[in-house]
């Protein structure tokens, strides 16, 4: 395929707003490229999972986070379920 070729071809997925067609088109396709332009696909992938995994760390996060705040909620509740039932003990 010449340049243009791959350009137009890869510019269809583009347009179309086709992301997962654009990437499959560039990893079958990137020995067709330039030296240059594959380091800066390869570095364009590289980025793309690097923000994926800090995507996926920080909703881990917050969801020990989460988790954290409902064993305390948990907690209290079952403290004033305890203190109301000594209450009606009592009276």
């Amino acid at each position: 395929m010449t340049q243009k070729e791959l350009h137009e071809a890869f510019m269809v997925f583009v347009e179309k707003g086709d992301e997962e067609g654009a990437r499959n088109f560039l990893v079958e396709n990137i020995n067709e490229f330039p030296e240059n332009m594959r380091k800066e696909i390869a570095f364009a992938f590289f980025v793309d999972a690097v923000e994926k995994d800090a995507a996926i760390a920080k909703v881990q996060k917050e969801g020990m986070e989460m988790m954290k705040s409902l064993d305390e909620v948990e907690a209290i509740l079952a403290d004033a379920s305890k203190a109301s039932s000594i209450k009606e003990q009592i009276s």
